[in-house]
This record gives C-alpha cells, structure tokens and sequence, in this order.
C-alpha cells in the first residue's frame, strides 16, 4: 500500500483510523465503548492528527497493528487478538500521557 497516495491528508487517516475503532466495537457488540468513542469523535480525531503529524511512521504501523488485529479476530485467536489490541491502544496511551512519541 502506498500510503502518501492513499492518505495524502491527515483529516483522511484520521478518518479511517476512528472508523477501525467504531467496526471492531460494533462487531464485539461493545456498546458502552462505541457509545463512548461516538461521544469523543471530535477529539479522537484532532488527536489522531496530531499523533500522524508528529510521529513520522506512524500511520504505517497504526495500519500494520489494525491488520495484525483484525487478522487475529477473523481467525478466532481472542488472545492474539486482545494482546494486539493492548499494544495498539499503549501507543496512544503513552503519546497522550507524554505529550508526543
């Protein structure tokens, strides 16, 4: 995938990255986190942005852990799956703590 061709705006990657998000809550039937993440939407979004501006890289491996992710739930592999998904949310988890990456 060329990425610069396929997300050649930040506002775009956002928007694919939150859409991940709201698929995977809404497949597991995880109502009280798709509830939450609609309400956070906005702010999901500008701080996806920000991440992809100030973490070069970033957005090419977000993709790679959707994949990972995605791979390990259409397998049926739950604990591949939530150790993919703990990974994946510590990176946001420690950007937004200190500040960047």
């Amino acid at each position: 995938m060329n990425f610069a061709a396929e997300f050649p705006h930040d506002h775009q990657a956002a928007r694919h990255d939150v859409a991940f998000h709201l698929l995977l809550c809404e497949f597991f039937g995880n109502r009280e986190i798709l509830l939450s993440l609609e309400r956070a939407l906005g702010k999901l979004h500008r701080e996806i942005q920000r991440i992809t501006r100030q973490s070069p890289g970033r957005l090419r491996a977000s993709y790679q852990e959707h994949a990972a992710i995605a791979e390990a739930v259409l397998s049926g592999d739950a604990q591949a799956a939530a150790a993919r998904v703990a990974e994946h949310l510590g990176f946001g988890r420690q950007f937004l703590l200190a500040g960047s990456c």
